[in-house]
């Protein structure tokens, strides 16, 4: 039995975390491999990736798009031969660091909107409060 209530909370534990990513970023990882040993054109896997990311509605959705419309660009020239693969690799590096830009403002806004006040706190002095028993009863006051 306690066996299969571990197994259950590991089960558990791996759907939880499997929800947390986002569908764009199961359709990376999942396809990444894909595109790198040339099963798929990396055309192909932008355009998927786009086409997931359209789906979802965050605070940076437009901007990722914009970058993976310029993926999906880059890429169709690396495929027409229009742009080498050093090229096309400093596109990606390019995008890359600009996705990396876009979660890291995103975190620290979540982080910044939890102590979003529109002005400083107030000072609560420390409260104090005086307790006396008598008979079996306690009396407090607190001020």
């Amino acid at each position: 039995m306690k066996k299969l209530l571990i197994a259950a909370l590991v089960i558990s534990g791996c759907a939880t975390n499997q929800a947390i990513i986002s569908p764009s970023k199961q359709y990376g990882q999942s396809n990444m491999p894909l595109a790198e040993s040339g099963r798929i054109k990396w055309s192909d896997y932008y355009l998927g990736y786009y086409d997931k990311l359209r789906l979802e509605s965050n605070k940076n959705t437009g901007n990722e798009l914009i970058i993976f419309n310029e993926l999906i660009d880059a890429a169709k020239e690396y495929e027409a031969g229009t742009i080498n693969k050093d090229k096309f690799e400093s596109k990606r590096r390019d995008a890359r660091g600009r996705l990396q830009q876009l979660e890291s403002d995103n975190q620290l806004t979540k982080e910044d909107s939890i102590f979003n006040y529109p002005y400083p706190p107030a000072y609560t002095p420390p409260r104090t409060t005086n307790c006396t028993s008598s008979g079996g009863q306690t009396l407090c006051t607190t001020y």
